[in-house]
């Protein structure tokens, strides 16, 4: 991605070499590590995810958080964490926990976006002892076998749709 930059700012060589390479003279430069997203009706979003059962995740998984181990429930909300999107089980017909970057192969044909931890966390105060917890605000939690719980990174809430 390209950008118009106010005349003035500072521009790193590499990026402004980039814009010119794309077309781009003056006051350009370039991020990549952005990205859109859009509601607009395309091909790819009615493409479904390939996904493996429960079962199959917990055995056959490349996730090391996964296999071996299934899939664990949050401390304060009623779903399961799924650490990677292509870990997403098949089979389960609860709210999931996903990380955003299911954003981009999201099929609204294959699941629905209920929330995120922002909106659906119950406050860790209600369920846990300070200092039990690191605070900062809405999260998912999960507890550790000593008693302490890990915050996890933002996620989306999912469940599956059910086919008709």
């Amino acid at each position: 991605m390209v950008f118009a930059v106010p005349e003035g700012s500072e521009i790193r060589e590499t990026d402004k070499s980039k814009a010119e390479r794309l077309g781009y003279q003056g006051n350009f430069t370039r991020l990549g590590n952005s990205c859109w997203f859009t509601n607009l009706d395309h091909g790819r979003r009615h493409k479904p995810l390939a996904l493996m059962t429960k079962a199959d995740n917990k055995k056959f998984s490349k996730h090391k958080e996964v296999r071996g181990i299934g899939y664990q429930k949050y401390a304060n909300f009623d779903g399961i964490e799924v650490p990677y999107t292509d870990a997403i089980p098949s089979d389960h017909n609860g709210m999931m926990g996903v990380p955003i970057s299911f954003l981009d192969k999201y099929s609204p044909d294959q699941f629905e976006i209920v929330g995120s931890c922002l909106t659906l966390a119950k406050p860790m105060s209600s369920i846990a002892d300070k200092g039990a917890y690191v605070q900062g605000g809405p999260a998912f939690y999960l507890k550790n076998q000593d008693g302490s719980f890990d915050r996890l990174y933002k996620r989306i809430v999912i469940r599956r749709r059910v086919a008709k």
